[in-house]
């Protein structure tokens, strides 16, 4: 399987066609674009179809975060409502997205990368991909990349120092979470680094250690140009005590070069199945996404497991009707009608099996118009009030509600009716065929999806 990965930064734009074999990727074929027409014959050489981009820009913001263990569902409400907490951004100018790092069910506790991008550069992006007639599978950030290449190491705290042209980058993680990534102006005399650049690094390393109670940093990474490596090396062997490491290069597939010592980013292009950073979908069609792919992996477990019973169970049957033949006619009639009455009972747990792995290959392709109702019903949900059920009928969705245990239940109950009302996801609830009362601790409803045929509402039983 081929993959086209193009980054975009302030130098050049590169296309890289990658092969992917499992987790692995090799690089088949690099092209600087320039000229429209190599890079069309490009995509056809290889029959590519769609991409993913990677930013490396100075007006990429990023920021790594540590926020109390919430639902898949919950976190992105929670860096919409607490942005303003971590950047300091016009939100009309950027656009923002998260990804999970890692997560401690332990100290029940999770930590986010959170990136924010200038809209017009993810346009800009956007047009390159339509002009050329490609999909977009993703659009993520450079911190994001070298984040990724970076979880391989074992060290619990690394430093990675990347420099192209005057520019240098250093970012800095601990178990395998953002820490910190900044860039700054780099520069050489006379051969050697400049006394204010090793004092930029010194200063950042330094941090670190404050930050941690003088722990110091474990591992130095250097993806930098080839004739800044060696005097870069030397450099920081003087100012840091723990080894200075050069990323391996990244694998190549019949290209007879090496890539340059800066392309290594590369390596963190491999998926762990998480949810990406991705400004190029929105939110919803990424959820849409993960839904899918979860209902695909079941349907084809369930058709693995089947025909693994079928093959298993044929085999034991052969097996035991040749040793029954050799025994005595009673009691080798006696085990094999035991024999048939469990297999028979097998079959029809296949059968069922088979029946629900066909149901759910119907349904993976659907938009679950089901999720969407309930996402539009918890948001609506004023203060005080929970949905404690909810069960899908031919007629709609029966939900039960929590009211506040405080004595404001009646205007509870009105409030998420017009709350319900506004939404426009279900049809009108008339609030004068309600029993209403302040003892009264749940509401049970009745919602019909906008446009079916009103079947009435249902009575509220006080508890």
């Amino acid at each position: 399987m081929k993959e086209l990965i193009i980054h975009f930064s302030p130098q050049a734009t590169n296309a890289y066609v990658m092969a992917r074999r499992g987790k692995s990727l090799a690089v088949v074929e690099v092209l600087r674009v320039g000229e429209e027409s190599a890079f069309r014959q490009l995509l056809q050489r290889h029959r590519l179809k769609k991409g993913r981009a990677v930013i490396e820009d100075l007006s990429t913001v990023v920021k790594g975060i540590q926020i109390p263990d919430l639902h898949e569902d919950e976190v992105e409400s929670f860096v919409k409502n607490n942005i303003n907490e971590y950047f300091v951004l016009d939100p009309q100018e950027y656009l923002v997205d998260y990804r999970v790092t890692t997560r401690s069910r332990k100290t029940k506790d999770m930590h986010l990368l959170l990136s924010a991008e200038k809209k017009t550069k993810i346009q800009e992006i956007r047009s390159f991909f339509e002009h050329y007639r490609i999909g977009i599978e993703q659009i993520t950030v450079m911190p994001d990349i070298l984040q990724r290449a970076l979880c391989c190491f074992p060290a619990k705290s690394v430093a990675l120092l990347r420099v192209i042209g005057n520019t240098a980058r250093i970012h800095i993680q601990r178990d395998q979470n953002l820490f910190l990534h900044t860039a700054f102006e780099f520069e050489m005399k006379d051969g050697a680094i400049s006394e204010s650049t090793l004092e930029n690094i010194s200063y950042y390393l330094s941090f670190y250690s404050r930050q941690y109670f003088g722990e110091v940093i474990e591992a130095l990474v250097l993806q930098v140009e080839k004739r800044y490596e060696l005097p870069l090396k030397e450099a920081l062997q003087r100012i840091h005590e723990n080894p200075v490491i050069v990323l391996p290069p990244v694998e190549t597939k019949g290209l007879g070069i090496l890539l340059l010592p800066e392309e290594t980013w590369l390596h963190g292009m491999k998926r762990d199945g998480e949810k990406e950073l991705n400004f190029g979908l929105s939110r919803g069609d990424q959820l849409k996404n993960r839904r899918q792919g979860t209902l695909r992996r079941m349907a084809l477990s369930y058709t693995l497991f089947t025909l693994v019973l079928v093959l298993l169970f044929g085999f034991w049957r052969g097996y035991l009707g040749s040793l029954y033949s050799v025994t005595a006619p009673g009691a080798a009639g006696e085990k094999l009608s035991q024999v048939e009455s469990e297999l028979s009972e097998l079959k029809k747990e296949e059968s069922l099996l088979l029946g629900q792995a066909e149901i759910l290959t119907k349904i993976q392709g659907e938009s679950l118009p089901v999720v969407e109702d309930l996402e539009a019903l918890k948001k609506a949900l004023p203060q005080g009030v929970f949905l404690e059920s909810a069960s899908f009928t031919p007629e709609g969705i029966q939900a039960q509600f929590q009211l506040s245990p405080t004595g404001t239940r009646t205007l509870d109950a009105l409030r998420l009716i017009a709350a319900i009302n506004e939404t426009q996801q279900f049809l009108p609830i008339g609030v004068d065929t309600l029993y209403l009362n302040e003892q009264q601790e749940s509401l049970q409803l009745l919602l019909q999806k906008a446009g079916a045929a009103p079947e009435g509402l249902s009575p509220e039983t006080p508890n």
